[in-house]
């Protein structure tokens, strides 16, 4: 007996993506620096470690999550 399938869904079942939308400031460092990472040969080896752009972008999160930490809560992290 087969079993009932349900049919795949259609190309536009997901709600659209509001490109509008902007992140905040250490998101969109984050991001940086993951796109950065999955994508550079030298950071995906696990023996070579991060390139320079790499500890450049992470500083630049870093910096950004340091910042929006003070104006959060008035203080130092």
């Amino acid at each position: 007996m087969e079993e009932r399938r349900d049919p795949p869904p259609d190309g536009g079942s997901h709600p659209p993506i509001a490109t509008g939308a902007k992140l905040a400031p250490p998101q969109e460092a984050w991001g940086a620096y993951v796109d950065h990472a999955t994508h550079c040969e030298q950071c995906r080896s696990l023996d070579a470690g991060r390139c320079d752009r790499a500890e450049a972008l992470y500083r630049a999160y870093q910096k950004a999550d340091g910042e929006a930490y003070r104006q959060l809560h008035g203080g130092t992290p």
